[in-house]
């Protein structure tokens, strides 16, 4: 939802996404793990009743706790009701302790202590409860309570639960800490008492990342957005999941709000670009981290969904508030609210905002060199002494109908897919460039040049006003055709136009109205125009059609004459830090030997190798793929999919970037193989999205000095075993693998 329309220019210069972890990066639903109690590790399901420590960590778990579970839904904070369904688990009822117990006194949670404290009787002793932070909460705690009792906490007991802390933070699992002591009667519950507690345990829980943030953070990543992590954890469960998302690389640091207090600004600025992950903030934190990059240039984007976090949103670029779970007052001090407190709808209104952006900038460029091919028209006929070749009311005509109609369709073209692929525009870069310019100059020049050849046509042949009649026909035309090469920087042959059929219905309205203006014997009286005949038509056309025609193959060939790697920007390769872990056996193994491959075969689950002829169907379970070895670089594959019915075939002329999967090279393929590129593509037929089938590994080997053999590995998800020892045994140590190139299917 944007709430200020700035928001939407500001979305395409983005360049650094500051973004919580809870419920945004991840799914926000806590499930408890394990537990430490007594130095022991526990299940949930573990806890009993009948021991009274298990029971005191029950008591602090739902009774310093303000969520409720009701119907089987959780109300509240997901980390508190995970809580509640942990205790559910030993038939212990949150609403039934709450109706025996009052709660007589409390201190909220707040981000400044990272405690919360209650105060309740139990078994007739006034009680605080405490839950936290564990490096907060285990330095004011004096004892630890054991099943051997209450025992002072010495510096050993604190070493082991914080080597306990550690291993559930490098498994990416959130840890709460618990403790409580007993006070007297008059005893008030204040910030200063919150010291001197008995340490109960440790309860960890996983907050598991959402799905679609891992692909999220690649697309930012792609689109040349920086992505930070901002959190409440502990720093290594907070770098553990960063890890996962992709967000924290090897070289990278992850720093706690501390660290960052005791940083000087000089300091910071230096470290900022290392900086991936900044756990334990605070709010004031949050400005700090924003000033920063603000300071080196960036456009920054912060979330936020606290009152605290207002100041902050305020700051940056673009605040980014949440529309489930943010307060309202960090909705009104954000320029724009996640509906789905989703870190990938936030890449999704990137790219819409880049697309907005793009296409306004075409319909400026369709506009003024429209405009400005009328006024080199003038400017020459002005200049030659030759009649006006246009009337007021031809102008009046091309300006609020032919130009209004294909502009509005151009702000209405889609995204293309690798619009992410380009770096963030910059801010202070204005619309007018020098190849603007360039562009409005020539298109504009050609446009100008056809019509003033309709121009001399129709003086020759039927004096002034025919002349003019061929003029305001040819440019009115013209421009309609124009609309066309102003969708986008790519060529009408690779763009098509079931992408924008408004494009193609605003050139039929404007020939449509075009035709009633010349045709229509009312009109013709009206807009000044005489009757042509039908080899003056067919030259108004011609003409017309001239300068689309030499635009459409200039940005061909331009398109053509760049660099594969350049021409698919969003095929760049990909870090070589892949995981093949999900990944249990290899389906089949599709082979076609060199450019004319005659020849193919299968590697099955069992090692056997078995020639097929080239093409036919491989013995996997769900696809039958026939590729063009002579293709091999980005190769136009044909999917037979029998879930959409028996025999169909789908062309996929159209192979993208997508980054879902991340796999190791080195892990991939060893023994003499090696992977210097290693690229994902997300294959999509006639623009649907379709679930994933199987991956396709297409491998270009040099083997005993030869360089066109091209191997095709289908991968599915549910059979994966290690293929190093085939690759030794079909290509020995004198394989290299020059080049990888995953194709993810769909059906």
């Amino acid at each position: 939802i944007i709430k200020e329309l700035k928001a939407v220019e500001s979305l395409g210069c983005v360049s650094v996404i500051c973004s919580d972890k809870t419920g945004t990066l991840t799914q926000n639903k806590m499930t408890v793990q394990e537990i430490y109690l007594d130095g022991k590790i526990l299940k949930p399901e573990e806890l009993d009743l009948r021991n009274q420590l298990h029971r005191y960590l029950l008591y602090d778990a739902i009774l310093t706790n303000d969520s409720t579970i009701v119907d089987g839904n959780g109300i509240g904070d997901p980390t508190e009701y995970a809580l509640l369904e942990m205790a559910a688990k030993v038939d212990l009822s949150d609403s039934d302790m709450r109706q025996i117990m009052n709660r007589m006194e409390e201190i909220p949670f707040d981000s400044q202590r990272k405690l919360m404290s209650t105060k309740y009787l139990l078994h007739g002793v006034p009680t605080v409860l405490t839950k936290g932070a564990l490096d907060v909460l285990l330095e004011r705690s004096v004892s630890v309570r054991t099943s051997e009792g209450i025992l002072p906490m010495t510096e050993e007991e604190k070493e082991k639960i914080l080597r306990q802390n550690q291993e559930f933070s490098q498994q990416g699992l959130r840890v709460l800490s618990f403790a409580y002591k007993e006070v007297g009667e008059e005893d008030r519950l204040t910030l200063e008492s919150e010291k001197d507690f008995i340490f109960l345990g440790l309860v960890s829980m996983m907050d598991p990342p959402r799905e679609e943030s891992i692909a999220a953070v690649a697309d930012a990543k792609r689109a040349g957005i920086r992505t930070v992590m901002i959190t409440g954890d502990h720093k290594i469960t907070a770098a553990a999941i960063a890890k996962k998302i992709g967000i924290f690389q090897e070289g990278d640091m992850a720093v706690t709000g501390l660290e960052l207090d005791q940083m000087s600004d000089e300091e910071m600025d230096e470290k900022i670009t290392k900086i991936s992950v900044y756990a334990r903030v605070s709010p004031e934190n949050k400005i700090r981290i924003v000033d920063a990059w603000q300071r080196r240039g960036q456009i920054a984007a912060m979330t936020g969904d606290g009152v605290n976090d207002a100041p902050a949103l305020k700051k940056a670029d673009i605040g980014v508030a949440m529309g489930i779970t943010g307060t309202e007052v960090s909705k009104d001090a954000a320029s724009m609210i996640l509906a789905d407190d989703n870190f990938a709808t936030i890449i999704k209104a990137v790219a819409n905002g880049r697309n907005v952006y793009r296409n306004i900038k075409n319909a400026i460029k369709f506009l003024l060199s429209g405009n400005m091919a009328g006024i080199l028209a003038v400017l020459y006929t002005s200049l030659a002494a030759l009649p006006v070749p246009f009337a007021p009311v031809h102008l009046l005509f091309i300006n609020l109908l032919t130009d209004s109609l294909p502009a509005l369709a151009i702000g209405m073209e889609p995204a293309e897919r690798n619009l992410l692929s380009q770096p963030p525009r910059d801010p202070k870069q204005g619309i007018l460039t020098k190849d603007f310019i360039r562009d409005l100059l020539l298109q504009g020049g050609l446009i100008a040049v056809c019509t003033m050849i309709a121009f001399h046509m129709g003086l020759e042949k039927g004096g002034a006003a025919m002349a003019s009649t061929m003029a305001f026909a040819t440019l009115t035309m013209a421009r309609l055709f124009h609309g066309f090469n102003c969708r986008s920087d790519k060529s009408i042959f690779r763009l098509g136009f079931k992408r924008n059929w408004y494009s193609l219905g605003a050139f039929v309205a404007g020939v449509c109205l075009l035709a009633l203006v010349l045709f229509v014997p009312v009109l013709e009286r009206v807009f000044s125009v005489t009757p042509l005949s039908g080899g003056q038509i067919g030259m108004i056309v011609l003409l017309a059609l001239i300068p689309t025609i030499i635009i459409q193959i200039t940005k061909e060939i331009l398109y053509l004459r760049k660099p594969a790697d350049q021409r698919y920007k969003n095929r760049s390769a990909l870090p070589a830090d892949l995981n093949l872990a999900n990944f249990h056996g290899i389906q089949s193994v599709f082979m076609a030997f060199g450019r004319d491959a005659g020849t193919a075969g299968s590697v099955h689950g069992d090692g056997d190798f078995r020639k097929e002829s080239f093409g036919q169907q491989c013995v996997g379970n769900h696809t039958d793929i026939r590729a063009q070895a002579d293709q091999f670089d980005f190769p136009d594959m044909a999917v037979i999919t029998p879930g959409k019915g028996q025999g169909q075939i789908r062309r996929t002329k159209s192979i993208f970037f997508i980054n879902r999967i991340i796999v190791s090279g080195d892990e991939f393929l060893k023994g003499g193989m090696q992977f210097p590129a290693l690229r994902f593509f997300d294959t999509v037929g006639d623009g649907e999205m379709f679930s994933l089938l199987g991956i396709q590994v297409v491998v270009k080997v040099s083997v005993h000095g030869k360089k066109d053999i091209v191997l095709i590995f289908l991968i599915f998800p549910d059979f994966f075993h290690d293929i190093r020892q085939d690759g030794r045994r079909l290509f020995g140590s004198q394989g290299t693998v020059d080049k990888v190139v995953l194709h993810i299917y769909y059906d």
